[in-house]
């Protein structure tokens, strides 16, 4: 009977400490991950069997089409040195020595998403710092993948994260602890670890396949994923009060080859107390006064500086002398200035916000940072509206202003925008041969002579038309 009862209190008491077990297991869980309301079965099991020795996983042919999906569109940005003009796409078998350019087209692509998101995130904190918007990521989507602009936040990082097979659901919960820390500290460590990666990139062994164009790329978006943000900022400061600014200086937070894990964001420096800056947020870029309203190398570093250039159409080698060595070139200023005295709706400029004095605010930052980059056919933001990004193929108009000119001979009214870029220039030189007209074209750079732009539409559109014999 004894041994009976005794052997009853034993079961009793395995059931009670495997209870227990379970119990401290899923608390552990909670507290690592900081997002989780409640223990599954999924998650015991996974605390008892680790990550398993399962290779195939259900996720794994849809995130297959997901990564095929990006590297295609990233082969198409990198045309046609890359896919050539029969196939643009990566459907078939490229050669070694293109890798490299894909694994470039891929990282300046994860740079555009990553910039928006992390302008999101500083919106998100001068605006509303209490609540995060529903992100609505949609990990099966391949369309989300090739087809979602840079701007739309964390919307653009997640897709291409989804094709990488990251958990993007941390985009909602981590986020929120981001909103918590300084912009300048998390933009010293996204810019900071993007540059020496991409230092080791150029000097590490040379990209010659897809798996490890793969592994580049997934290593590169780790380092804009908030999981990682989130580690880094943790690790600056604890190695702060360890060490001392030397001790933040030789300490690498992220490694190229690998995709950390995160934990939230914790008040663990004394008050007053923050990491260091690195020189890029510190460094006053001069030139950058002559583009942006009151600048602020916090919220105008050069990455968004780029970003926003882009989608003004400056020329790609003026927009990579942002960054080095921190110059803004006269095409530059010139389209900033087309932009900014486009004539909006009264709608569009209370949205748009910013006043027509040449120079970006932070509102129109935000606006820039959501539009998609200047397609290749156009020249500046007055033609990406006037031609809707060249999907308006009916330029009649245009060559019926431009043939007002005299002594010019008179084009055909099926001259299309490419044919018509000549007689642009040659218009606006015989326009300043009259003192009266010249006045009220402005003076571009000679490089934006094939422009066309709302000044040179309001003096066309006040000569008389010509009368058809």
């Amino acid at each position: 009977m004894f041994t009976t009862r005794r052997g009853a209190r034993r079961v009793v008491w395995g059931f009670v400490m495997r209870a227990v077990v379970r119990l401290v297991a899923c608390s552990a869980a909670i507290g690592a991950v900081a997002v989780l309301a409640a223990c599954s079965a999924n998650d015991i099991d996974f605390y008892r069997t680790g990550v398993g020795t399962e290779l195939y996983t259900a996720d794994l042919p849809n995130a297959t089409v997901l990564q095929n999906a990006y590297l295609d569109n990233i082969c198409r940005q990198a045309s046609p040195v890359v896919a050539g003009v029969g196939d643009p796409s990566c459907s078939t078998e490229i050669s070694p020595r293109a890798w490299p350019l894909v694994v470039q087209a891929g990282m300046n692509d994860i740079d555009q998403r990553c910039d928006a998101y992390l302008a999101w995130l500083d919106h998100k904190r001068r605006t509303n710092d209490a609540i995060l918007e529903e992100l609505g990521i949609i990990r099966g989507a391949v369309d989300l993948v090739v087809n979602s602009q840079f701007g739309t936040g964390p919307r653009g990082l997640a897709a291409v994260a989804a094709a990488f097979n990251f958990a993007t659901g941390t985009f909602g919960k981590l986020s929120s602890f981001l909103l918590q820390a300084e912009q300048s500290t998390v933009m010293s460590v996204v810019l900071g670890r993007r540059r020496e990666f991409r230092r080791q990139i150029l000097s590490g062994p040379a990209i010659t396949n897809r798996p490890l164009a793969i592994h580049a790329l997934r290593s590169y978006l780790s380092i804009c994923m908030p999981m990682t943000i989130v580690t880094d900022i943790n690790t600056t400061v604890t190695v702060f009060q360890q060490g001392g600014p030397g001790a933040v200086n030789n300490h690498v937070l992220v490694d190229p080859g690998t995709a950390t894990g995160g934990r939230a964001v914790t008040a663990t420096a004394p008050a007053g107390q923050k990491p260091p800056r690195p020189p890029e947020l510190t460094r006053f870029f001069d030139d950058f006064e002559k583009i942006i309203l009151n600048y602020d190398p916090k919220q105008f570093p050069p990455s968004v500086v780029q970003n926003m250039l882009t989608k003004l159409c400056v020329p790609a080698a003026e927009v990579a002398k942002v960054a080095n060595p921190g110059t803004v070139g006269e095409t530059a200023q010139s389209l900033v200035v087309i932009f900014d005295s486009y004539p909006f709706s009264a709608d569009e400029r209370k949205r748009v916000g910013g006043k027509p004095d040449g120079l970006i605010d932070s509102r129109e930052r935000d606006f820039l940072i959501g539009t998609p980059v200047c397609p290749a056919a156009m020249r500046n933001y007055y033609e990406r509206r006037t031609f809707r990004d060249g999907t308006v193929k009916d330029v009649s108009w245009l060559v019926e202003l431009l043939n007002r000119v005299p002594n010019l001979q008179e084009l055909p009214p099926t001259t299309t925008l490419a044919a018509a870029r000549q007689r642009i220039a040659e218009v606006r030189k015989e326009l300043a041969k009259d003192s009266i007209r010249a006045k009220g074209l402005a003076q571009l750079p000679e490089s934006m002579a094939t422009h066309w732009t709302n000044d040179l539409f309001q003096v066309l559109s006040n000569l008389p038309e010509k009368k058809t014999p």
